[in-house]
């Protein structure tokens, strides 16, 4: 992996915005800042005297020229850290979204106005002010040009006005301005990729687990998945195939494993995995992996003095969940199709009298399958 640091090293590329007004939403959602302040706060304040204000809002746009970054590179994470001079009781800080045109270099006062900005780019923990960005905040970074967000408080962001200091103190001089670091990695091939023999874990009526390995991350990858299709089908397989990716960012080789879901029961399919970035795709082998059987489930119903309770269990009776009624005053009319809920399907009911004056009722389950 590598590493970069980006500086937000000019006046020009950070804005103090400073709002202010005796009503905290109209604070809030002014469309400019009262100012760009020369003293950098970030945060709220509530002041019941203060002739200026009742409620103070500031907001902190940075800029960061982060054209140094490789076209290939291939983003793992991200923090960005601000130093703090002064502690008022900031709490959590966001960061947000307004590129490519917000905040601007340098910054107007129109750069206040938070409906020009969107998303949660990650939240810092509250103990000084680090920064760490999450996926969405990850792909905000520029590789071509700057990366610009917007710092507010989280208690602003969440709309929640304060009632008395919520705001810190930064300092941006010389030798102390806020620091982007990016950790990345440069892809140098596609990756390679084996479907693990013991293919699926999990097995259902419907539903399993595919496993499968990348040998090679190739320096990085983007992407990985399963195709499967269905044995037996009268299509060539590359036009009856189905299949589940996730989009990421990938570092190192390993398993991954994933959910086909929508299959039929006790039929067999065939899966191969796949993983792919800049340079390409690699597939894995085909194998087989099969669904089992549609499983049956076991309900008994018994009255007490306010309500019938139903039990269902899918163990063969060795555990049973209880569903509260009343469901119908007709034990022979009793509603088991939105009870039994864990398999798709339209429920058969049959009642089967017990030596104690209770019944049983044998649910099964028939598939509605794919076409």
């Amino acid at each position: 992996m590598s590493q970069l640091a980006f500086t937000a090293d000019s006046d020009n590329l950070i804005s103090y915005l400073r709002q202010y007004n005796d009503n905290y939403t109209t604070a809030r959602d002014a469309a400019t800042a009262d100012g760009i302040n020369e003293i950098v706060y970030v945060g709220q304040y509530y002041g019941g005297t203060d002739p200026q204000g009742h409620y103070k809002i500031w907001r902190l746009g940075l800029a960061f020229d982060t054209s140094g970054l490789t076209a290939n590179a291939i983003i793992i994470s991200a923090t960005l850290q601000i130093e703090k001079s002064s502690d008022m009781g900031g709490g959590e800080f966001i960061i947000t979204n307004g590129q490519p045109t917000y905040p601007h270099i340098p910054g107007e006062v129109g750069d206040y106005d938070r409906s020009l900005y969107s998303g949660n780019g990650g939240t810092d923990s509250g103990v000084g002010v680090v920064i760490t960005l999450n996926p969405t905040g990850l792909g905000w970074i520029s590789k071509t040009g700057y990366t610009k967000v917007l710092v507010r408080s989280k208690n602003e962001y969440d709309g929640t006005p304060p009632t008395s200091s919520q705001y810190d103190v930064m300092s941006t001089g010389a030798g102390h301005r806020p620091v982007l670091t990016v950790v990345y990695v440069l892809p140098t091939e596609a990756p390679t990729v084996t479907t693990t023999d013991a293919a699926c874990e999990d097995r259902q009526s419907t539903t399993l687990t595919a496993v499968g390995t990348v040998t090679d991350a190739g320096g990085g990858y983007t992407f990985r998945g399963f195709e499967y299709y269905e044995h037996g089908a009268s299509d060539e397989y590359d036009s009856s195939m189905w299949a589940v990716r996730e989009i990421g960012t990938f570092s190192t080789a390993g398993v991954f494993r994933m959910t086909l879901n929508g299959l039929k029961p006790s039929t067999t399919y065939y899966i191969r995995a796949f993983a792919g970035n800049v340079f390409g795709i690699n597939y894995g082998e085909w194998v087989e992996c099969s669904t089992t059987a549609v499983p049956s489930y076991n309900v008994y119903e018994e009255a007490n003095t306010a309500k019938y309770t139903l039990y269902v269990s899918d163990d063969e009776a060795i555990a049973w969940r209880g569903y509260r009624g009343p469901y119908s005053g007709k034990q022979q009319n009793i509603n088991i199709t939105d009870l039994v809920n864990k398999t798709k399907g339209v429920k058969v009911i049959k009642l089967v009298p017990t030596a104690k004056g209770t019944f049983h009722v044998v649910v099964t389950v028939k598939q509605q399958l794919k076409n």
